[in-house]
């Protein structure tokens, strides 16, 4: 797994726009090809993307990591050469939920077959999430 060793990120993500930025750029950086998959992790309460651009959960992360997101968030990385400097920024699980659905909507557009899969995995994670309750 990634390690923060070095001196850190030196940028915060901390507005909405930041993070949705990231979001948008996350999906468009995993590919279509990965969007199921990606859902299916996060299920699961697990992180998903490459070595450059990542989401992950609390469970994710090793107990002494300084950038470890809270029970109930995930945490928004992208580190250099994706980004011009390491960047990270937190969502919580309602905010992140809300982005899911927005993007399985997109992808549901281009890929209407999927519809019944994404819905059905969209509902597991808001349980997962305990969302709504």
């Amino acid at each position: 797994m990634f390690s923060y060793e070095d001196d850190g990120y030196q940028k915060k993500l901390k507005t909405i726009e930041e993070k949705r930025k990231f979001i948008e750029y996350y999906f468009w950086h995993i590919e279509d090809t990965n969007f199921v998959r990606s859902l299916n992790r996060f299920k699961e309460k697990k992180g998903f993307g490459t070595e450059y651009v990542r989401i992950l959960f609390h469970a994710d992360f090793d107990g002494w990591e300084e950038y470890m997101c809270n029970e109930g968030e995930v945490a928004l990385i992208m580190d250099y050469p994706a980004a011009e400097e390491d960047m990270i920024g937190y969502l919580d699980f309602e905010q992140f939920y809300i982005f899911l659905l927005e993007y399985s909507e997109k992808y549901i557009e281009k890929y209407p077959e999927q519809e019944v899969e994404v819905g059905k995995l969209l509902r597991e994670i808001k349980d997962s999430f305990n969302i709504g309750k």
